[in-house]
């Protein structure tokens, strides 16, 4: 988990302002600070705590609840294999991904120490890994599925079982009719357990009969063993944005251009480079951080860390707006040349520089601007995402 930072709201929000002041309105990094609001006399602290909380609770149920349909779906086409069910089991895991992917942005705490992450994502994927669980002889059942190592189970490992083989025919040939397709099918059915267990389990991590990790997150303006103040969770929340607006840039769209190679495209480097559903995915991640900045939920806007900028007489939310903004009009043109990102850093690679470019001036407005207007240290470097 991020290292909180042990300092009280009052020292921390004099320390933002007196920046504010002395470098004529923040950050000390390129980009615009935003400043010259007029300052929000007020702001609600418990308020903000109550609605991230809210945002987070939301976001697990209905990782959990795609998980149910997953499960559901997995275990229809176990038993009736054919087009129509298998189509309903990639529509059921693409959901499940996505409500997945809109997660990370508040992945820390115990989901993140206790690696619940890696359990349900685990990736790149490792198809060695599958592929020696199907040419196994263990009952896949669910004691089973908890003793296997995160690269044979999750979301990628499913990805890999339902999508590797292309087309819907050569799927159902070989989930259907070869020699081990039975085994094929149970395991899409374990995996799917799997995942309704670690659904269950991070739920649990927040509720009163569990860890009761809301209550610490909701209660943190008056501090407690894990929260001591407002501005430990501050920054543990804007260490969690900023990190996955950077591991989209570095990872999800770096590294398939070539960032480590030179320049060379890897295309096979993508998120989900079986279902071609990698900017469906990252989409979901950079709604969710949106989110997050802007307070929405069940499509209102509540209080944000936005809201927060304001109180510290900034203006930096709009500018982040706006690029927002720019981010997804950069992946809606590469899916309207009819592109997944695979094709598209071979074929089209100015349309994902382009991408890549809006990516790496979100990072520049949070990690350096917003976060300096709030008093918050990053905490990670830039290679933890790799």
């Amino acid at each position: 988990m991020i290292r909180a930072i042990r300092t009280t709201l009052f020292v921390a929000s004099l320390s933002a302002l007196a920046a504010l002041v002395s470098c004529g309105g923040g950050g000390g990094g390129g980009g615009d600070t935003g400043g010259g609001t007029t300052p929000d006399p007020t702001f609600d602290f418990n308020g903000f705590l109550s609605q991230t909380g809210d945002q987070m609770i939301q976001g697990f149920d209905t990782f959990a609840a795609e998980c149910g349909d997953l499960q559901t779906a997995a275990e229809a086409f176990r038993d009736q294999p054919d087009d129509v069910r298998l189509q309903e089991l990639r529509d059921a895991w693409l959901a499940a991904s996505r409500a997945w992917n809109t997660t990370e942005t508040y992945q820390f705490g115990p989901v993140s120490d206790e690696r619940w992450d890696n359990q349900a994502y685990f990736w790149p994927t490792r198809p060695n890994s599958v592929e020696s669980v199907v040419a196994g002889s263990d009952v896949l059942d669910a004691d089973h599925m908890v003793q296997l190592g995160t690269a044979s189970k999750g979301l990628p490992a499913m990805e890999y079982l339902l999508f590797e083989a292309g087309s819907v025919e050569d799927t159902l040939a070989r989930l259907r009719d070869g020699t081990d397709a039975a085994r094929r099918r149970d395991y899409l059915v374990g995996i799917a357990v799997d995942l309704n267990r670690v659904a269950a389990q991070i739920q649990l991590i927040y509720a009163p009969e569990g860890q009761d990790y809301l209550e610490a997150w909701e209660t943190a303006r008056t501090g407690n063993d894990t929260f001591p103040s407002f501005q430990s969770a501050l920054s543990v929340l804007v260490n969690q944005v900023v990190f996955r607006i950077e591991d989209v840039r570095n990872t999800k769209i770096g590294k398939p251009l070539g960032d480590d190679t030179g320049g060379e495209p890897r295309p096979e480097t993508v998120e989900a480079p079986y279902s071609h559903t990698s900017l469906v995915l990252m989409r979901a991640n950079l709604e969710s951080s949106r989110a997050v900045i802007f307070g929405r939920l069940g499509g209102q806007d509540g209080l944000g860390l936005d809201d927060y900028l304001t109180f510290l007489n900034s203006n930096l939310g709009s500018s982040i707006d706006s690029q927002y903004d720019d981010i997804f009009a950069a992946i809606d043109a590469i899916e309207a040349e009819g592109l997944t990102l695979t094709q598209a850093v071979t074929e089209r690679s100015e349309l994902v520089d382009a991408l890549s470019e809006r990516v790496r001036e979100l990072i520049v407005l949070t990690k350096t601007d917003m976060a300096g207007v709030m008093g918050v240290t990053i905490t990670f470097n830039d290679n933890d995402g790799d």
